[in-house]
């Protein structure tokens, strides 16, 4: 039997890197204890997993090197990002890696539910003392899943790998863990090398997942800091992932102390300001171990001189997976109890694009909800910008009512255009927009918002290029960046090729969904 060819889904190389990703990476090696700021989309990940790959390769030990590498994360960068990446790059590609995590949506888990939940509803030898009823199984099982969790996330966590990663809401539950291990003497934390993938997510000092890496900060060999926006409006937030790198060196040994050097308190409101000159202080303080990189200063390296589009890739979980994959082949589907029929291709296209965004409109123009796996994304791209505006882009009415719901003080662009004076003043923090009803003609380059965000794609190539040029055009001063919210293998992805190649919109894009469905049933019928 043949090995599997680990390079199959290899796109890039180190030859593929940007220039200052190259800088980036070498100023990672360099300092065992750093941080980068870029911004987003300038490739933070691929920049440190061609580290990872440099480390792995080090030492005695041609598998580990200077590992096990642990990365810490947000869930959704963890399970999509980082996975997509490894697998893309070539310096990644060959890296095992393991995902720290056990959640009540994994098969295992769903499977041990139900398992626990059809033993205790019967009624027979050795269980009479349970009532039949739905109500103490449901209960019994939920206790069930929730033991079978812990240990299965404990089984992940012993099987060490070269690269590990676990999301950021279970860091100290990984700590606990390991000091559980030590003190049993089965083993101790192994971690000599931490990635923090937005590590301004770190930024309160009081904050269990702040106390707990505390604890194991003597047992690192290297931590590398990573995010877009460390402190935009609060430099007081510079002080716990400071303290993790150099252990108080540089800002002081705690918060008080920082505090008192380089801030005053407003004895009325009781809020901390920075004193004048502190700016600049603390950033003289800290500029050794920090690399900054704006996309603006690389305008030739990044791409388009305007305007750089970007990917966000969002994995449909297995039970979604199939009832899109169902959807496509069969042109209907049943959910919930609401029946859903595609006529023909340009309907079903329309269908499955309802579908990646999260609700569908059935056979009696009814909403029907599905998932929120978008607007769960879209929440994560606004906290990475940290109170920067976002420009969201939609198409349909049914996105826009949950988009309001989700986001509730969020603008809306009206008729008139009277919101844009106060989106060029910086007052509105997000504001939704209809490609098809308010792209052309609108100045909106004028303030500090240079971030667009694709909800769902448009069927133009015209009405594209214009949303994305209300921001990228003559009087801004920044790159446009566009966050394209792409379900993956999808009519989403599809729809991105078909804009990127400046096809003819919805017939170009049906020819891409029909291709796709002749690939999926080749496999299937091999």
């Amino acid at each position: 039997m043949n090995a599997p060819n680990i390079f199959a889904h290899v796109d890039k190389t180190r030859e593929d890197m940007h220039g200052y990703q190259d800088t980036a990476h070498e100023f990672q090696m360099d300092n065992p204890f750093s941080q980068l700021w870029i911004d987003v989309g300038m490739g933070k990940c691929c920049v440190s997993i061609t580290t990872i790959g440099e480390l792995l390769n080090r030492g005695p030990d041609v598998l580990m090197g200077e590992g096990p590498i642990l990365v810490i994360g947000p869930v959704r960068v963890i399970m999509a990002t980082w996975t997509e990446e490894l697998r893309e790059w070539k310096q990644g590609a060959w890296i095992e890696y393991n995902i720290i995590r056990a959640e009540p949506d994994d098969e295992e888990c769903k499977a041990a539910y139900q398992y626990a939940y059809q033993m205790f509803k019967k009624r027979k030898q050795g269980y009479d003392f349970l009532d039949s009823g739905t109500k103490l199984a449901t209960r019994l099982a939920r206790r069930y899943r929730r033991w079978f969790m812990e240990n299965r996330r404990r089984e992940i966590a012993r099987d060490i790998k070269p690269l590990n990663l676990i999301n950021i809401e279970k860091v100290a539950w990984l700590v606990r863990f390991w000091q559980a291990e030590a003190k049993a003497r089965r083993g101790k934390w192994p971690y000599r090398v931490v990635f923090i993938d937005e590590s301004s997510k770190f930024k309160e000092h009081n904050t269990e997942r702040f106390k707990t890496l505390k604890l194991i900060r003597n047992r690192l060999d290297r931590l590398h800091h990573l995010t877009a926006s460390p402190a935009p409006e609060d430099f007081m937030n510079l002080f716990a992932p400071t303290w993790l790198l150099d252990k108080g060196e540089r800002l002081g040994s705690n918060v008080t102390a920082y505090r008192e050097r380089y801030f005053s308190q407003d004895l009325y409101t009781r809020k901390w300001k920075i004193r004048p000159g502190g700016e600049e202080a603390v950033s003289k303080k800290i500029s050794d171990i920090t690399l900054v990189m704006k996309a603006e200063d690389h305008r030739d390296d990044v791409g388009h001189k305007e305007w750089v589009p970007l990917k966000r890739k969002i994995i449909l979980p297995d039970k979604l997976r199939d009832v899109y994959d169902k959807f496509q082949k069969q042109f209907i589907m049943e959910f919930d109890g609401h029946e859903i029929e595609a006529l023909n291709s340009a309907v079903l296209v329309n269908k499955l694009l309802q579908l990646t965004s999260g609700a569908m409109y059935d056979n009696d123009r009814q909403v029907v909800p599905i998932h929120n796996q978008k607007i769960d994304e879209l929440r994560e791209l606004k906290e990475e910008l940290q109170g920067e505006p976002l420009l969201v882009g939609y198409w349909f009415q049914s996105s826009l009512n949950r988009l309001r719901k989700a986001f509730p003080k969020a603008s809306v662009m009206d008729k008139t255009g009277k919101v844009i004076a106060p989106w060029n003043n910086g007052e509105i923090d997000m504001l939704f927009i209809h490609p098809g009803s308010a792209a052309h003609g609108l100045n909106m380059q004028k303030g500090p918002g240079h971030d667009v965000a694709w909800f769902e794609l448009c069927w133009s190539r015209e009405l594209y290029e214009q949303l994305i040029g209300r921001l990228a055009r003559q009087g801004q001063k920044k790159v446009v960046r566009a966050h394209h919210l792409l379900v993956s293998n999808s009519v989403d992805t599809m729809m991105y090729k078909a804009l990127q190649d400046k096809g003819a919109g919805q017939d170009r894009l049906i020819e891409y969904v029909l291709r796709f469905r002749l690939e999926m049933e080749r496999k299937m019928a091999a």
